[in-house]
């Protein structure tokens, strides 16, 4: 890695970038553990990232992955779609200690790449995810309201940022989604669901209440009335069940969920990054704010799209009659 021995700062539009990008694709070395090393300021994370650099880690079927995790897997490809896995398959993908710091570090690294036009949410393993790690609450019982306050810092963080992002989210849900799994995915722009998928809102079988925002999330996909119910009785839903109360945009078949999902996400990479951006963000405020507040947010949204290149492409394309060449920026 020759820009690392020039001591050239790798960062979104550097002059090391697509030499950084090309080191990514052989190593299995990602952007931010670059950074990492460059920086200097966080020495737990610079040591672990000299670690990965010198010994130049491959991982055997994958390009692009931050080996520094251990809950995720996060792979930023060419076609401009980061695969951003949930990477605990023995364990079922439980939302533990490690996922809570680890979201917040990933949708960071999302965020500072301008290269990123999509996510595609998937995991690893026979479930999607379990939800929350109760072997792990069941372990800090005498402790747990002051952990709880100190994973869901991290874990709210992440939710957060991901909820900010230019780059739409598509999510490819397999198996079992329980609690805040569903919580998760209900924030997501696109939800595809394999037919056979169990979705359940098991917060208050356990005696808790929800956390990453999934009040919002579910009653902005299921509406307010659909989502109580669900939540106090803790609902199991089928797949077509959670399709008819607005929690599944799109049933497939359950061999073929991820590469449906893989190709919206792709097309939505092809697309004005800015512009959805700007609408992910308006459609979060959409029924808080007041009518004529949010018809001066979407004036103030409307106006920074239009001055994107983007914009200009598409009304060139419109009045030429010819498809927008988009390119998220």
């Amino acid at each position: 890695m020759a820009f690392l021995e020039r001591g050239e700062w790798v960062g979104p539009g550097s002059s090391a970038s697509r030499e950084a990008n090309a080191a990514i694709r052989t190593a299995g070395i990602s952007y931010g553990t670059i950074q990492w090393y460059q920086s200097g300021v966080r020495c737990e994370a610079r040591g672990r990232a000299r670690s990965l650099l010198q010994r130049g880690i491959r991982h055997p079927k994958t390009t692009g992955i931050d080996m520094a995790y251990q809950s995720l897997l996060l792979d930023i490809r060419d076609n401009g779609v980061a695969h951003l896995v949930l990477n605990q398959p023995a364990l079922g993908n439980p939302f533990n200690a490690a996922f809570c710091r680890e979201i917040a570090d990933a949708a960071g690294e999302l965020a500072s790449r301008r290269d990123v036009r999509a996510v595609l949410l998937r995991a690893n393993g026979p479930y999607f995810s379990v939800g929350g790690d109760i072997k792990m609450f069941a372990q800090t019982l005498d402790t747990l309201p002051e952990q709880i306050r100190t994973w869901t810092g991290g874990l709210h963080l992440g939710v957060a940022r991901l909820a900010r992002l230019d780059a739409p989210i598509v999510v490819a849900i397999h198996g079992t989604a329980m609690g805040g799994a569903v919580g998760l995915f209900a924030g997501c722009d696109l939800v595809y669901c394999g037919r056979s998928v169990t979705l359940g809102g098991a917060y208050t079988t356990i005696g808790y209440t929800c956390d990453m925002g999934a009040t919002f999330t579910l009653a902005s996909r299921m509406g307010l009335a659909r989502a109580r119910r669900f939540l106090l009785l803790g609902e199991v839903l089928t797949a077509t069940e959670g399709e008819r109360a607005g929690l599944v945009d799109y049933l497939v078949d359950d061999d073929v969920v991820v590469k449906e999902a893989e190709a919206a996400a792709i097309r939505l990479a092809q697309g004005p990054t800015r512009a959805y951006g700007e609408l992910r963000r308006l459609m979060t405020t959409a029924l808080g704010g007041g009518f004529e507040r949010q018809m001066e947010d979407e004036v103030q949204g409307l106006i920074r799209a239009a001055s994107t290149a983007d914009a200009r492409e598409g009304i060139s394309a419109f009045i030429e009659r010819r498809p927008a060449q988009f390119r998220g920026c």
